[in-house]
C-alpha cells in the first residue's frame, strides 16, 4: 500500500513541475482517453446484434431495440451486409482513435519530460561559478538526459495505465448493462 501511495505522492510531487500548456495537454489526453473507451464499447456492443444477424437474421426483425429504423424493406443479405460495413466501420474507427490516443500519450510524455529537462538545465546555466564548480558534471548530464527519460517512461506509463483501467471499465459497464437488460 505504501508503494501505491509513495508512486501518487511522487507522480502528484512530479506534476507540480509540468507546465500549464502541458497540464492542459495532459487533461485533454485524458479526455480522449474516455472516449477511445466508449468507442471501445461502442464496438464491443455492436457485437451481440452483429453476430445475431449474421447466425439468425429473422431474430433482428422481431427486436424492438431497431423499431426505429424499418428493416423490413430489406433482404436478409443486405441487411447482413450493412451490419458487417457498420461493424467493420466501428472497428476500425476505434481502432483508429486508439492509435491517435497512443500517439498523444508518447508526445505529450516526451513534451513533459522535455520541458522539464529544459528547465534543469536553464537553472543549472543561470548558477553561479563557485556553486557550478562544487556539482559533478556527470551527476548534471544524468539527470538531464537519463533520469529525464525515465521521467518519460513514468509519465507513459501512467497514461497507458489510465487508458487500459478506462477501457476495462466501459466493459466491465457493458457487460452488466447487457447482463441486467
Amino acid at each position: 500500500m505504501s508503494d501505491k501511495v509513495s508512486f501518487i505522492t511522487n507522480f502528484l510531487e512530479l506534476f507540480k513541475f509540468v507546465d500549464q500548456k502541458d497540464k492542459i495537454k495532459f487533461f485533454f489526453c485524458i479526455l480522449m482517453m474516455v472516449v477511445t473507451s466508449l468507442l471501445e464499447v461502442l464496438s464491443i456492443g455492436i457485437l451481440i446484434p452483429y453476430v445475431t444477424i449474421i447466425l439468425s437474421p429473422e431474430k433482428i426483425l422481431n427486436f424492438n431495440r431497431f423499431e426505429f429504423l424499418d428493416f423490413q424493406h430489406y433482404s436478409f443479405f443486405e441487411l447482413q451486409l450493412i451490419f458487417t460495413i457498420f461493424f467493420c466501420f466501428s472497428i476500425i474507427f476505434a481502432n483508429l482513435f486508439k492509435i491517435y490516443v497512443l500517439y498523444l500519450s508518447v508526445r505529450l510524455s516526451k513534451i513533459i519530460s522535455l520541458n522539464i529537462s529544459s528547465d534543469i538545465y536553464k537553472k543549472l546555466i543561470f548558477l553561479e561559478y563557485r556553486d557550478l564548480k562544487k556539482i559533478n558534471s556527470a551527476q548534471v548530464i544524468s539527470l538531464v538526459t537519463d533520469k529525464m527519460e525515465a521521467v518519460g517512461s513514468i509519465i507513459l506509463n501512467f497514461l497507458n495505465t489510465c487508458v487500459a483501467i478506462l477501457i476495462t471499465f466501459g466493459v466491465i459497464l457493458l457487460l452488466l448493462f447487457i447482463n441486467f437488460k
